[in-house]
């Protein structure tokens, strides 16, 4: 190039980053929302579990032959989870109203006192783009596992309590992540077609567990791998319904698919908002 040839004028773009207790998210445009609010909501949730000192212990990658925004609508309600996932539902409470409500049963009731006792606030935030809440296990679980057991002896916790629960954190347009006293799982829906989804699965654990000696990989993972097949089926069957010439839209349920609905109206306002720039 000549003399007056500007490297700093023809570098690769910028992108924004922002690291929120242990997680990185990345941005690859300046048109984005305001981050504070989700930090302001999740920093102090997500603080206790250490994601700074996790590291990824298994990663999966699922090929779904469904539309992205039908595997997303699957993962932002649990309307379909007493039905499909027998698994997921020994230990977590698939039955929730609006605003990731678990009603108001004795177990809840005492689990929200402990937390408040251990200094772990219980009560959700909600944002337009975001959602982040503890919730209570079923009565006598530990983690979201096959038989509600612990799987993972090095804890990301440093906490005596067995019964914290689990804490679930979601961001649009593809994400959400639960974390448990010793391990967190993430899910990242992506799409590659108009009727093709990249599903990728990570399970992340304490720095310092060693496989075979504090967890074992199929123990880790069996629980999320059957959900996420069995999630799967049930997209890919959406996907065929909506193609079929019989396919007729329906109303959601204003009670068990809230975070659908927040869904489809992020994904809405977004859509417009793009195609007013254009």
């Amino acid at each position: 190039m000549p003399d007056d040839f500007k490297l700093e004028d023809h570098s690769l773009q910028p992108i924004r980053v922002e690291r929120l207790a242990g997680c990185i998210y990345v941005a690859l445009t300046d048109e984005v929302p305001d981050f504070a609010p989700f930090r302001a909501a999740a920093a102090p949730l997500l603080a206790p579990y250490g994601l700074t000192d996790a590291r990824v212990a298994f990663e999966s990658t699922l090929i779904e032959k469904a539309n992205w925004k039908l595997v997303m609508e699957n993962a932002r309600e649990c309307y379909h989870c007493a039905a499909s996932h027998p698994e997921l539902r020994r230990s977590f409470p698939v039955n929730f109203g609006q605003g990731f409500d678990f009603g108001e049963s004795d177990h809840n009731r005492r689990y929200n006192e402990r937390m408040e006792e251990l200094g772990l606030p219980t009560e959700p935030s909600m944002g337009a783009w975001w959602h982040v809440g503890r919730y209570p296990l079923n009565p006598g679980m530990q983690s979201l596992s096959m038989d509600g057991r612990p799987v993972v002896a090095r804890r990301l916790v440093e906490l005596d309590e067995p019964h914290i629960g689990g804490l679930r954190w979601a961001n649009e347009p593809n994400s959400f992540c639960h974390a448990l006293p010793e391990y967190a799982f993430m899910f990242t829906a992506i799409p590659t077609g108009p009727q093709e989804t990249r599903v990728v699965s990570k399970w992340l654990v304490h720095k310092d567990a060693v496989e075979g000696v504090d967890f074992q990989i199929d123990a880790l993972t069996e629980m999320w791998t059957k959900t996420n097949l069995q999630d799967r089926e049930l997209a890919e069957n959406n996907q065929r319904g909506v193609n079929g010439l019989g396919y007729r839209p329906g109303p959601f349920s204003l009670d068990a698919e809230e975070l659908a609905i927040r869904f489809n109206d992020w994904y809405r306002d977004t859509l417009h908002t793009a195609c007013a720039h254009d």
